[in-house]
């Protein structure tokens, strides 16, 4: 008799903690859904980016000479610059159509979604990333010292 409440107290508290604890893993597990979804489209947006910059810097009517800029830390940053036009009609010939800038790219629902997401998430995607370098630096001179013996 004493094992069977027992039996029956376990198992409502078990059901009482599971549908104490199901909303909030249920709205945590959407919250991570969203943050993948919009980290994917994040770097699919920057690769995009740079295939475009990379067939648009290099489609112009005219080129100037590279320019050597110093950053904060000292290290050289080399620029092309390209003058002129991009010409448009080229790239079509080439089948590059689609990599032409369409104004109207970032007023789609998806962009919309992704700029409020971006509010939310990109500030917490900073802090992951510095803490993670941070991590990766802490031991970087120790593995280096290992290494070289």
């Amino acid at each position: 008799m004493n094992t069977k409440l027992s039996y029956k107290k376990l198992s409502k508290r078990w059901r009482d903690l599971t549908i104490a604890l199901a909303l909030p893993i249920m709205i945590l597990n959407s919250v991570m859904d969203y943050y993948y979804g919009w980290e994917a489209r994040q770097q699919v947006i920057q690769e995009d980016y740079k295939l475009k910059w990379f067939i648009l810097s290099h489609s112009h009517t005219e080129h100037i000479p590279a320019e050597t800029i110093v950053d904060v830390d000292g290290n050289p940053m080399f620029f092309e610059e390209y003058g002129g036009e991009v010409d448009k009609d080229k790239l079509r010939e080439k089948g590059f159509g689609d990599m032409i800038p369409n104004p109207t790219d970032s007023f789609t629902p998806e962009a919309k979604v992704d700029s409020y997401l971006s509010k939310i998430f990109q500030p917490i995607k900073n802090q992951v990333d510095r803490f993670s370098n941070w991590w990766r630096d802490l031991f970087k001179e120790e593995m280096i010292k290992d290494i070289r013996g």
